[in-house]
């Protein structure tokens, strides 16, 4: 069953999507090429991903893909000119945002991503880190050396919490 968006959401969604990636260009410096790099689309599913746990309040839903969370719509939202900016919420934590993501590669966000989206999927029914681990180590063995240095970051962020 297809929802249909009204499409006053649908102008506010892109147009605060307008408005962060303006924020990630004058904040971090972030020259996104869309269309034709598949790295800064990665890079901007993760980031849009991440600030939402900051308060960006996006309007993605992200389910779990090869690459980690990603959100067909916003895929399709980037690919189309983003013209007009709206504010980003005023409770958007930035500088929590900002620091967490400051410097970090893609693979980096990837394995960030995925682990929150892993940590938020087993939430109730309770997780540790070495479930965590585990279960991310599952989804991204390539990275089987890395994930507990950035599980330890997204902790020190308090963007896991564990008992």
């Amino acid at each position: 069953m297809s929802v249909t968006v009204p499409p006053e959401v649908e102008v506010e969604r892109r147009g605060r999507l307008a408005a962060f990636v303006s924020f990630l260009k004058k904040e971090l410096g972030c020259e996104l090429d869309l269309h034709g790099n598949f790295d800064d689309r990665l890079r901007l599913q993760k980031y849009v991903f991440l600030a939402d746990r900051y308060g960006l309040k996006s309007g993605y839903e992200f389910s779990m893909y090869v690459r980690g969370p990603y959100s067909p719509k916003l895929a399709e939202d980037y690919y189309k000119p983003l013209e007009v900016e709206t504010s980003l919420p005023i409770d958007f934590r930035s500088q929590d945002f900002i620091k967490l993501v400051a410097g970090k590669d893609p693979k980096w966000l990837e394995i960030a991503a995925t682990a929150i989206s892993v940590y938020e999927y087993n939430l109730v029914k309770g997780i540790n880190r070495e479930e965590i681990t585990e279960l991310v180590t599952k989804i991204k063995p390539w990275a089987k050396d890395y994930i507990k240095e950035v599980i330890d970051e997204l902790v020190k962020a308090n963007l896991i919490k564990l008992p």
